[in-house]
């Protein structure tokens, strides 16, 4: 059988990794043929064809049946030294084939080897297990042609005394890498130790620069960019506003920056509902931010940072329309009324101001009917009272602190109060604060 009949003929595959050392003008190709039985045993025949070139190719298979770790490679009779193949299991029944072959002349015509299943088992179902070559099943991946730079390490201005650390991102078959200081291309400054896709520098002083060569099994080289490292005196920003509070409803806003003329900034937000609209610029600047309602029962806080200068927001929590039923008594002041709890203000909230018994901090387990509060207005500490209690006629209310109902003498006026304690029998007085 002729050299092309095995590409055409024998050579079937699920998924081929290909790596070529250089632009081949003909046809390369690994693959796996169909089982053979030999001997009671199940053999799968490993090719590798090539027109031209020092080449070397990876193959990983899907054999349609568990992988064993019985399972082997058999070398083809008299196949030349710098030919290897190697197995290697990588799932249920999935494993890498790896072919090396370093001289075009000694590729046998024929199988390089075979994989040697000790228990013949033919995979079950067949269909579809094997996929001719031509057909287009095979999937060529570019990242092994050579090794490649995916992302560059990346230039930045920083601080003095700041450590930075650089990456990049490659590909290639088995690489390795070697950081260096200078301009790409510069290899008479090796970093020692820097071997890693990560290189953390010491803090720097003075402006650097830094690159990385990638070298993979075959000895091809790749070059990254140059990462300029440039200090910065003066890295500050200032910011306008640094504060503000909103209602809990969704909005936006602005800041002004105000910065060196080529200094780069960051914006970073510590929470999701708070978003700036762009996360990095340079000089001044005007930076608008958006943030979501609030639905909670609680006040939220949140922060954007700009190299290192903090804009803080405080996102009202949602006043329940149904709490207490109150609704709007005087909407340009704010001012609402429950049938039963009376007037009060909530522009705090879950503070409210009440008109008769002052601050009151209210717990989300309130509800229509009912409330459970603390009151900070004269120390009463916190209450309960609702619908059936509550009223302008008897505004009582329960002390939890003092285990006693409490009754309003004269509603009216939240700074100086007297209750009737039933406990007691004592006349309480408290004197209050105003809103």
């Amino acid at each position: 059988m002729g050299f092309l009949s095995f590409r055409t003929a024998r050579i079937h595959a699920a998924c081929l990794f290909l790596t070529v050392a250089h632009s081949l003008s003909g046809d390369t190709r690994v693959g796996v043929g169909e089982p053979e039985t030999v001997e009671g045993e199940l053999r799968y025949p490993v090719y590798f064809l090539s027109d031209e070139g020092a080449v070397a190719g990876q193959l990983d298979f899907d054999f349609g049946q568990p992988v064993g770790p019985d399972w082997e490679v058999i070398t083809a009779p008299g196949l030349a030294s710098t030919h290897e193949i190697r197995f290697a299991p990588l799932g249920v029944q999935r494993a890498r084939v790896l072919v090396f072959s370093m001289a075009n002349t000694e590729i046998p015509d024929g199988p390089l080897g075979w994989i040697r299943v000790p228990q013949a088992s033919p995979p079950d179902p067949v269909d579809g297990l094997f996929s001719d070559i031509d057909g287009g099943a095979i999937t060529f991946l570019p990242g092994f042609d050579a090794p490649a730079i995916l992302t560059n390490p990346a230039s930045r201005q920083i601080a003095p005394g700041e450590r930075v650390t650089l990456a990049v991102a490659i590909v290639g078959l088995e690489p390795t890498v070697q950081w260096y200081a200078g301009d790409s291309g510069d290899t008479t400054q090796p970093v020692a130790g820097a071997a890693e896709v990560t290189y953390e520098t010491p803090p720097l002083f003075a402006d650097a620069r830094f690159w990385v060569r990638v070298t993979d099994s075959l000895g091809r080289t790749v070059d990254s960019q140059t990462a300029v490292l440039t200090i910065i005196e003066d890295t500050s920003v200032t910011l306008n506003p640094t504060f503000a509070q909103v209602g809990p409803a969704a909005g936006s806003g602005t800041l002004q920056i105000a910065a060196e003329a080529a200094l780069e900034w960051t914006a970073l937000s510590d929470a999701a509902w708070l978003v700036p609209s762009q996360v990095s610029g340079v000089g001044d600047g005007a930076l608008t931010y958006t943030y979501a309602a609030n639905t909670d029962f609680e006040a939220r806080t949140a922060s954007i940072t700009v190299n290192g200068a903090t804009f803080t927001l405080v996102q009202e929590g949602d006043f329940p329309p149904s709490l207490f039923a109150a609704l709007p008594a005087d909407p340009q002041s704010g001012w609402k009324e429950s049938p039963w709890f009376g007037f009060l203000l909530d522009h705090s909230w879950p503070w409210i101001w009440h008109g008769d018994h002052g601050w009151l901090y209210v717990l989300p387990n309130s509800s229509q009917s009912a409330l459970i509060a603390y009151n900070a207005t004269g120390g009463l500490g916190w209450l309960f009272t609702g619908d059936g209690f509550h009223s302008a006629e008897a505004p009582f209310l329960y002390s939890m602190e003092r285990a006693s109902w409490l009754l309003l003498l004269e509603p009216g006026d939240p700074f100086s109060r007297a209750f009737f304690d039933y406990e007691t029998g004592e006349t309480l007085v408290i004197e209050g604060d105003s809103p």
